[in-house]
């Protein structure tokens, strides 16, 4: 799932996966909280790129994602929705490289103004160093830079979609869960619309 800064990835990966299993959520960024959490010395390097509104390191990002989606997989589950991830053409490139294959991708989009209207309203519940109007504007531009290189990297080699997440979350799931639903079964009924 790609997607600006509070356009809905996490809402909507944490819903598909409850609902309608085998889906599980693997959402980078909590992951790469937990871990600046656990060890003390993840923690500066962790936080300090967040707070920054920056990237974690790649090396980082694909060792904790590694090992999540390992443990899951020993567990017998197959179909992951990686939210936030790739947030860089880098981050794809090396997840392809290690033999990561993707089976599609969907683009979550909303405009700046409703991303920002959600960051704020998040803001108010969770206490997250990176829902900041000035972090959120430069994740937001960053994001912005490095989405059609991620698109272009999966031209041919994955599904693609794109969703307006501009509209209420009760609109959008309904077209979201039957996008990736089809997505994970035998029938493709995808369009490739890079």
């Amino acid at each position: 799932m790609l997607g600006g800064p509070c356009v809905g990835k996490g809402t909507h990966c944490k819903d598909l996966a409850k609902k309608t299993p085998p889906y599980v959520h693997i959402s980078v960024g909590d992951l790469l909280r937990a871990e600046a959490k656990k060890f003390a010395e993840e923690k500066a390097s962790i936080e300090g790129a967040m707070e920054a509104g920056g990237l974690v390191s790649n090396e980082k990002v694909q060792a904790v994602l590694e090992k999540h989606i390992a443990e899951h997989l020993a567990g017998g589950m197959r179909h992951f929705l990686l939210d936030g991830f790739p947030r860089s053409v880098e981050q794809a490139r090396e997840f392809w490289r290690r033999g990561w294959r993707v089976d599609g991708v969907v683009h979550l989009h909303a405009s700046e103004e409703v991303m920002r209207t959600r960051m704020l309203r998040r803001a108010g519940v969770e206490n997250r160093v990176d829902d900041k109007v000035e972090i959120h504007a430069k994740r937001l531009e960053d994001f912005s830079k490095q989405l059609p290189d991620i698109i272009e990297f999966y031209r041919g080699k994955a599904k693609y979609k794109e969703v307006d997440c501009d509209r209420d979350f009760d609109v959008v799931y309904p077209e979201l869960r039957e996008l990736v639903s089809a997505l994970f079964t035998a029938e493709y009924g995808w369009n490739l619309k890079v």
